[in-house]
């Protein structure tokens, strides 16, 4: 930890920072070498020689559109609610916090404590109005995704229809046939 509680990598100060670089402890792994890593996962692994196998690339499934804004509304989602259990447990310490300054009669340090419990109500409004917002886009991309499988429905049922549907000349000729099919059954019958 550097100074202020932030982690600085590689930011030794003092009069051993040369030794720990030149002994190859530093932050960062110079290109090219045995250290040198691509990605966070082989940050602690030991390099691979070159002519080992390489793992095969992973598969993932195409999201369409409609999936992926759902699937990004929802985690949009979770994260506010998450920030709205956090204000509200903040809220709560606070109205506390409030109780006992004023039991000890601190009554400045209670109206803050309440100002600050005000702030988070706030802020609690806000993020319910825009939780409100999201359940209702995703319910709006789910209903279109709805209506778009109804209409294509449809579409494949007026092309069956037309395809189904018999030509009125046919129809006409079919029903002569038959009746004088059923003319000569008569005579036949007489």
């Amino acid at each position: 930890f550097g100074s202020g509680g932030v982690w600085q990598l590689g930011a030794r100060r003092g009069r051993g920072a040369k030794r720990h670089r030149a002994r190859g402890r530093g932050a960062t792994p110079r290109a090219g070498t045995a250290r040198d890593c691509t990605n966070m996962g082989g940050l602690f692994a030991k390099s691979k020689p070159a002519g080992a196998a390489q793992p095969a690339a992973r598969t993932t499934a195409q999201l369409s559109v409609k999936d992926k804004a759902i699937l990004d509304l929802k985690v949009a989602r979770d994260r506010l609610d998450k920030a709205r259990r956090k204000h509200e447990m903040e809220k709560d310490v606070y109205v506390q916090k409030a109780r006992e300054l004023l039991k000890a009669n601190k009554k400045d340090q209670a109206k803050l404590a309440l100002r600050l419990k005000k702030m988070r109500d706030t802020q609690l409004e806000k993020i319910s109005g825009q939780l409100f917002n999201l359940e209702q886009m995703v319910n709006d991309v789910e209903w279109a995704g709805h209506q778009r499988e109804i209409v294509e429905g449809m579409k494949a049922g007026n092309q069956a229809l037309k395809e189904l549907q018999l030509d009125v000349e046919e129809v006409e000729m079919v029903m002569e046939e038959t009746q004088e099919a059923l003319d000569r059954q008569r005579e036949i019958d007489e």
